[in-house]
């Protein structure tokens, strides 16, 4: 949907949200972004590393004038802030059990579920460093799906081909 106000363009969407064409496009660089807070993040770690809690992107964002909670954006850094070293390493353990796993699946055979679920997992567990996992049902799904088959597999149940 767009119309003309004055001599101005605007694009409105059937959301909330428009876009006027006519005003630049502010572009914030890693730095001001995603960097800055990944370092506020790593700041707080590293000042209470048992964590601090289930608010803590509420305590790390008013400590640091974020006009709103901003989450890490980095299913690691979130782990480590919110549930201290001890969360952190069980999530690393966790996640390289699966991996290790998973490889061995694939060394042992050539189904290519276990190509497919490599790929899937590994894309997740990279893709979580960016973005907020935690809340992203795909990832624990997969990591769910993984495990399972690598305990199917040691139990010698048969795996989707």
């Amino acid at each position: 949907f767009t119309r003309a106000e004055g001599h101005r363009l605007v694009l409105r969407l059937p959301t909330k949200y428009f876009f006027d064409v006519s005003q630049p496009v502010v572009v914030v660089g890693f730095q001001e972004g995603r960097g800055k807070i990944w370092k506020r993040y790593f700041e707080h770690f590293l000042r209470a590393p048992l964590g601090l809690g289930p608010t803590y992107a509420s305590v790390v964002s008013e400590q640091n004038s974020f006009r709103q909670p901003v989450n890490a954006h980095s299913v690691w850094l979130q782990t480590a802030v919110g549930g201290g070293i001890g969360a952190l390493t069980g999530l690393v353990l966790f996640v390289v059990y699966v991996l290790k796993g998973l490889f061995a699946l694939l060394r042992g055979g050539g189904n290519p579920f276990f190509v497919w679920l490599v790929a899937a997992v590994s894309g997740s567990v990279v893709a979580a460093s960016f973005v907020d996992a935690l809340d992203l049902r795909w990832f624990w799904v997969l990591l769910a799906i993984a495990l399972v088959t690598i305990e199917n597999n040691r139990r010698g149940v048969p795996a989707p081909s």
